[in-house]
Parts: structure tokens; C-alpha cells; sequence
């Protein structure tokens, strides 16, 4: 998602330092209508001209680059977001756990990193009547 805003964002910039008449050669060229990077406005027949005058308008193809890279740019904000107090809440609830198991005298140790099913270990003192 960060790489497509980036790429829509980069692409966007580029159109808009471009006059209107490359801007919608552009598009057209990016849209697949020109295929050939040497074929002018001027080879194009009449119809193929209107096809990319109603395909290609240009200040509705920037308004929707622009919507969509502003989209594009919230949604990885927020997923930025949620993902820092994701990581918060899970320390802050292993926080709570390791406490907890603390003060009833067991010795704890984060495992998340090992991917072994749980984030932690947690080992009471060996029973002195059996030794385990």
C-alpha cells in the first residue's frame, strides 16, 4: 500500500508539471491508447482523436489521481497508527501478565521473538516436597 501511494504520488507530480496538451499524452500513453512513444497528436485519425478526448480528460484524471493518492496517503497513516498501538497494547498487556506473574513468585521471560506459540515464559520455583 506505502508503494503504491508513492508511485501514484510520484506519477502525480509528474503530470502536474506538465502542460495540458502532454499531460493528456501522458495519460493516454499510460492508459495504453498510444502505444508508440513516436506517433504525434497529428498521425492520429479522427475517431482515435475522439476516443482520447473523451478517454482522456485530463482534469478529471488528476482530481481522481489526486483523490485517490489522498486516500492512498490516509489509509497508510492510519494503518501506520493502528499498527504502532497495536504493538503498545500487546507490550502493555505483557506488561500486565509479567506482573501478575511476578508477584506470585514465578520467573517470567519474553519469547515472542522465538515464534514458539507464546510470548511468554513463565517458571515457578521447583516444589519442595517433589522438586519439580
Amino acid at each position: 500500500m506505502k508503494r503504491r501511494y508513492e508511485k501514484q504520488n510520484s506519477f502525480l507530480m509528474e503530470l502536474e508539471q506538465l502542460s495540458p496538451a502532454e499531460r493528456s499524452r501522458r495519460l493516454a500513453q499510460v492508459q495504453g491508447f498510444i502505444t508508440d512513444a513516436e506517433v504525434d497528436e497529428d498521425d492520429l485519425d479522427d475517431e482515435a482523436r475522439d476516443v482520447l478526448a473523451d478517454e482522456c480528460t485530463t482534469a478529471m484524471e488528476l482530481d481522481q489521481l489526486r483523490t485517490e493518492v489522498a486516500a492512498l496517503r490516509d489509509l497508510t497513516e492510519r494503518t501506520r497508527r493502528v499498527k504502532e498501538h497495536a504493538q503498545d497494547s500487546k507490550l502493555a498487556a505483557e506488561d500486565i501478565v509479567i506482573e501478575y506473574e511476578t508477584c506470585h513468585g514465578r520467573e517470567c521471560e519474553r519469547v515472542g521473538h522465538l515464534m514458539i506459540g507464546f510470548d511468554i515464559r513463565s517458571l515457578a520455583p521447583a516444589d519442595p516436597q517433589t522438586g519439580e
